[in-house]
């Protein structure tokens, strides 16, 4: 009598994988690297803004993605530290971003002007 119940079930679990395997998507996946303009491969953040973008915080910088580019934030344009651990928008003031790095305090950044806030008296004590 237990062999008779457990067909039926097969059979149904077998029409549900079946039907809704094949009625399923496969979305697209794309894998951007420095190729395609992150400043490193290695990725240590990830942020999405109120508007959509995408903040990339990687060991050599934090990068915004707009779906199509990449524009990149580094020491060199006044980034405390290259590492970066943490992206955040403010609630409070859209478009206000807070940059956490690892080594090199917060940076606060506000229509392209970075503003560097330490933590601690020897930038390397961050956390």
């Amino acid at each position: 009598m237990r062999k008779h119940c457990r067909v039926p079930f097969l059979l149904a679990l077998l029409h549900f994988v079946l039907v809704h395997g094949v009625l399923s998507q496969i979305l697209p996946f794309r894998v951007y690297t420095t190729r395609d303009g992150l400043p490193s491969n290695t990725i240590t953040s990830l942020y999405q803004d109120s508007r959509g973008f995408l903040w990339v915080g990687t060991d050599e910088g934090l990068s915004v993605f707009d779906g199509m580019t990449f524009r990149n934030v580094a020491q060199e344009h006044g980034l405390p530290w290259g590492r970066v651990s943490n992206v955040v928008e403010s609630k409070h003031q859209p478009g206000v971003f807070w940059i956490a790095t690892h080594g090199g305090g917060i940076a606060k950044l506000f229509e392209g002007t970075l503003t560097h806030i330490s933590l601690q008296s020897s930038p390397h004590a961050d956390i």
